[in-house]
């Protein structure tokens, strides 16, 4: 899978759904997003700056996913069980 790069992730979200570039900065969610799935081994995190590393630095230092997105699937049957509870 060829990554989502140049700023084409950010021009398809401002098409989208526009108000999420102003409520949250897009390149910290995806950061986020990728390392909150232990699935996921290597992200590729592409930074042609010294400054962006430093930036996603930050934004990870004592950064702790509040959820492990590889057990999703696992926590929906857990929504379903409980609604079929509620039909009986």
């Amino acid at each position: 899978m060829r990554t989502m790069t140049s700023g084409i992730f950010q021009r398809e979200a401002q098409i989208l759904a526009p108000e999420w570039q102003q409520a949250r900065d897009l390149y910290e969610v995806s950061l986020k997003f990728v390392l909150s799935d232990s699935r996921v081994h290597a992200g590729i995190v592409g930074m042609r700056w010294p400054h962006e590393v430093e930036q996603n630095i930050a934004l990870l230092h004592d950064w702790e996913p509040a959820t492990d997105f590889a057990k999703m699937p696992r926590l929906t049957f857990e929504v379903y069980k409980a609604e079929d509870n509620d039909l009986a």
